[in-house]
């Protein structure tokens, strides 16, 4: 019998190729991801303050409020009728839900106040940039009849030319 079947002996490899990197490197790596994304962040939240500030401009409300972070989203709030406290809440832990859940309805309603159906809220829930692009660009007129009727008193006349809803 052939025992050189069973005699078994371990091939050589030589895997063990490692890279250094310089500690000065790797502080420098960090920081140009930190710099990369803060222009990112800083970019994104421009985009949304300019289509977020020519909704505004529709609904009646100045434009420049869309630049202050948690007042934009208090007005969004209120523009969808729910009430503007809701996005202060929105950084409280399990409160937040509640939140997105409110935010969802009131982008409804804005999107019904522009006489847009229900498809155009499963944009805003799935990809909210592009809603407000739309919404923002778009060249339907704000009507505070249909929705929900609005939590706050413009402070100027929206731009479709409609009357601002009296407060009681």
């Amino acid at each position: 019998m052939d025992d050189s079947l069973y005699n078994i002996t371990p091939i050589q490899t030589n895997l063990s190729t490692t890279t250094t990197i310089d500690t000065t490197q790797a502080v420098a790596m960090g920081i140009g991801i930190l710099i990369a994304a803060a222009i990112i962040t800083l970019l994104m939240y421009a985009i949304v303050a300019i289509f977020l500030g020519k909704l505004f401009k529709k609904a009646g409300i100045p434009a420049w409020q869309a630049w202050v972070p948690i007042l934009n989203s208090w007005k969004m709030f209120e523009l969808g009728g729910k009430p503007g406290f809701w996005a202060v809440l929105a950084i409280v832990p399990v409160l937040n839900i509640v939140s997105a859940i409110f935010g969802i309805i009131a982008m409804h309603n804005i999107n019904l106040k522009l006489r847009y159906d229900a498809g155009m809220t499963v944009l805003a829930v799935l990809v909210p940039l592009v809603w407000l692009i739309v919404v923002g660009t778009s060249k339907h007129a704000w009507d505070d009849s249909l929705g929900a009727p609005r939590v706050d008193k413009p402070d100027i006349q929206p731009a479709s030319g409609a009357s601002a809803p009296v407060a009681p």
